[in-house]
C-alpha cells in the first residue's frame, strides 16, 4: 500500500480522544498500529441542554490541532474520525466540531450511534480471541454512556452478518457521578440513587433485549473502558503509559464490590492515593463502579475479563482484516 494511502483512525470520545497510526517500524507490517490518547473531558462540559462548554470545545480544538501537527509529514492518508455519546447529545455543537475536524485533520466526522459504537467494540474484542460458539458480551463503560453488546464469539472481521443484540445506556462513569454524586465523599443516599437509576436501565435490558440479557448470564463477559481503570486499582498497577498491565485480568464480583466500598467512602483527595488510580479518573471512577457492581448484581455475573481494546481498534480491524495487530 503506498504511504500516502495509509489509513489511520481517530475517536473523539466523551472522556478522551484516541487514535491509531500505522507504525513506522518496518518490521511491524502494514497493519501494526501505534496507540495514543489524550484527555479532552467533553462529558465534563455537557450542560443541562446537552451542549458542550466553551472550555470543552477549546480543549478539543487544541487536541485536534496538536494531532494534525504531529501527524503532518508522516505519509498518512486522511483519517477515519468518529465521535460517540458526548457529540450524540451535543446536537447544537456538532457542526462546530465537524469544522474543527475538517480544519485540523482534513477529514469528515461521523457521529456513531450507540449500536454502531457497541458493534465496533465487539469487533475489536473478537479480533483478539480464539473462535468460539459461546455467547460473548462486551460491556464498554465510557465517560457519558455504557454500551452493552452481545454476539457470537467467532473471530470475524465485522459483526454485520451476525445476530447482535445491543443496548446503549445513557450513563457513563463521569456523567453518573456528575448527576448523582455531588457530595465529597458521596452521601449514602446519593450512592443509592445512582445505583437505582442504573438498575432501572438494566431492567430495560431484561424487558426489551432478552437475547442480551441471556448472553450476560450464560456466556463470557468482557469489560472495556473504565473497567480497565477499575482493574488497575484492584491490582495496584500504574497504567499511565498504557493499559497493557491489566490486559486479560479477570475481575471478580467480590473484588469489584470491595473496590466500590473503599473508593465510594473516600474523599477525592484521599482517593488520589490509591495505587493504580489515574488523576483524571478520580471524579468518574465511583460512577463507573456503580455501573459495574450493579451489572454484577442484576445478572448474577461472577466475573468479567478485562480487554484493553476499544472502539477505535474496531475501526482498524475493518481496514486490516485478518492480521490486524491491535490492542497489543
Amino acid at each position: 500500500m503506498p504511504e500516502a494511502e495509509r489509513p489511520w483512525f481517530v475517536e473523539i470520545g466523551s472522556g478522551s480522544m484516541k487514535w491509531r497510526i500505522p507504525s513506522d517500524d518496518v518490521g511491524g507490517g502494514e497493519s501494526a498500529m501505534e496507540r495514543h490518547s489524550c484527555e479532552i473531558g467533553l462529558s465534563a462540559g455537557l450542560g443541562a441542554d446537552g451542549g458542550l462548554s466553551a472550555d470543552s470545545i477549546a480543549r478539543l480544538d487544541t487536541a485536534l490541532s496538536d494531532l494534525g501537527t504531529s501527524t503532518a509529514g508522516r505519509g498518512l492518508g486522511l483519517p477515519v474520525v468518529v465521535a460517540s455519546e458526548a457529540l450524540r447529545r451535543a446536537a447544537s455543537d456538532q457542526s462546530t466540531v465537524t469544522d474543527l475536524v475538517s480544519r485540523h485533520l482534513g477529514a469528515q466526522l461521523e457521529i456513531l450511534s450507540g449500536a454502531e459504537e457497541g458493534a465496533l467494540a465487539l469487533t475489536a474484542v473478537r479480533s483478539q480471541r480464539e473462535p468460539s460458539d459461546a455467547p460473548l458480551t462486551v460491556v464498554d463503560v465510557g465517560a457519558a454512556s455504557t454500551e452493552l453488546v452481545a454476539g457470537g464469539g467467532s473471530s470475524t472481521d465485522t459483526v454485520a452478518e451476525d445476530h447482535v443484540s445491543s443496548f446503549s445506556m445513557p450513563l457513563g462513569g463521569r456523567s453518573l457521578a456528575a448527576q448523582y454524586l455531588e457530595s465529597d465523599p458521596p452521601d449514602p443516599r446519593e450512592l443509592s440513587a445512582a445505583l437505582s437509576v442504573v438498575e432501572l436501565h438494566l431492567d430495560d435490558v431484561r424487558r426489551e433485549h432478552s437475547d442480551l440479557a441471556h448472553a450476560l448470564t450464560s456466556g463470557t463477559v468482557v469489560g472495556l473502558g473504565a473497567c480497565v481503570q477499575i482493574a488497575a486499582v484492584e491490582i495496584g498497577v500504574d497504567i499511565a503509559d498504557g493499559p497493557e498491565p491489566v490486559a486479560g485480568y479477570v475481575l471478580t464480583h467480590e473484588a469489584a464490590e470491595e473496590i466500590f466500598r473503599v473508593l465510594a467512602t473516600e474523599s477525592k483527595a484521599d482517593r488520589l492515593h490509591n495505587p493504580g488510580l489515574l488523576a483524571h479518573h478520580v471524579d468518574g471512577v465511583v460512577g463507573a463502579l456503580c455501573i459495574v457492581v450493579e451489572l454484577f448484581r442484576q445478572f448474577a455475573i461472577e466475573s468479567l475479563e478485562i480487554s484493553t481494546v476499544d472502539v477505535v481498534d474496531g475501526l482498524a480491524v475493518g481496514h486490516f482484516p485478518g492480521d490486524a495487530k491491535i490492542g497489543l
